[in-house]
């Protein structure tokens, strides 16, 4: 299943979540028991993402 871009896999131990990266590469994240779980942990590095984004175009304004 696919959510917000990240790959995210049903097995028999739990839930993987994968993002892929731009050479093609899958990168692992996390592994979790439930698809509500994983959700989450997509969730919060989205908001972590965006944050990180902000403040680099805040320091981008300030040197410049």
């Amino acid at each position: 299943m696919i959510y917000r871009g990240y790959d995210i896999e049903e097995t028999p131990f739990g839930v993987s979540i994968y993002q892929k990266m731009p050479s093609g590469e899958m990168r692992f994240i996390k592994e979790v028991d439930t698809l509500e779980d994983a959700q989450e942990i997509v969730d919060e590095e989205q908001e972590i993402l965006s944050k990180l984004y902000d403040l680099q175009k805040k320091n981008k304004k300030k040197t410049n």
